[in-house]
């Protein structure tokens, strides 16, 4: 008796969460090598170069936290570079000090540069002190607060670790999301997080009233949308960039937030200039 094996119906492959991984970790690198190479160059003092080294070797761990924070330091380094900021990284010392000098014309200004990776809530679900988010929208909330939380946390850190400073400071946040993850059935596992940036910067604002040595917090977004603001008020202190998308699923958006009780105020030159490259 003839024995007919069955065949299987053919279907078109799912892409996999490690090819997609690998595809977007290649243009972060290449986006970090082309990076790391322009400030090379445009930071040739000894102190800088030692800098750009350690920040390549923290980059090349590939390690949660190592990465980013490498990532944001170049980001902001050129950022300033293409507003006509003349700049320098910072010799660490055992006091704290900030991360770059910056210099456009005569007016001279410190940044410090710091990086906030947002727990996913799903992560939290094993831990007794979290409660699990019984739908989308509460877990989105649960993130939001605890960014929040954060987010006032690390400017009063930074204020105090700065708080020497007889000029301005600049205190640049690159607040990180996490890529969703493809999976195996080509559903997305993740959350999609979106904030109200004016609302942002009001809390912000609130946060500067209590240090008046930071001159600005500039707030980097990454993979975060904008949402649209649900009040009719627009703070005079609050600049907000546009929202900038690229192929690798890479988005990226930033506000700027100046302090109205700053001890040491940005000047009006230096001023439009960051505000032209948000």
């Amino acid at each position: 008796m003839p024995f007919f094996k069955r065949r299987r119906p053919v279907r078109d492959p799912i892409p996999t969460d490690s090819k997609v991984s690998k595809k977007r970790d290649q243009a972060v690198a290449k986006r970090f090598e082309r990076t790391w190479r322009r400030l090379q160059l445009l930071c040739p003092d000894p102190d800088s170069q030692h800098r750009l080294k350690w920040l390549q070797q923290q980059f090349e761990k590939k390690q949660r936290g190592s990465m980013e924070s490498a990532q944001a330091e170049l980001d902001i380094a050129t950022l300033l570079a293409n507003a006509g900021f003349s700049l320098s990284f910072v010799k660490e010392t055992e006091t704290a000090t900030a991360d770059l000098e910056c210099y456009l014309g005569n007016d001279r200004l410190f940044v410090e540069v710091t990086v906030i990776v947002p727990t996913d809530p799903g992560r939290l679900r094993d831990a007794k002190n979290f409660p699990d988010p019984k739908t989308e929208e509460e877990g989105v909330d649960f993130l939001k607060d605890g960014l929040v939380k954060r987010l006032l946390a690390r400017i009063n850190e930074k204020a105090n670790q700065l708080a020497d400073y007889c000029a301005p400071v600049v205190l640049a946040i690159t607040i990180v999301h996490q890529e969703q993850s493809l999976l195996t059935n080509g559903n997305r596992n993740g959350r999609k997080m979106v904030l109200d940036l004016q609302q942002l910067g009001g809390v912000t604002t609130q946060a500067l009233g209590n240090a008046p040595h930071l001159s600005a917090v500039m707030l980097t977004l990454w993979n975060i949308h904008p949402a649209e603001s649900r009040s009719n008020i627009r703070l005079s202190n609050v600049s907000v960039g546009e929202w900038v998308s690229d192929p690798n699923g890479i988005s990226q958006v930033r506000s700027f937030a100046v302090n109205p009780m700053a001890s040491y105020p940005i000047e009006t030159e230096a001023y439009l200039a960051l505000q032209r490259v948000l």
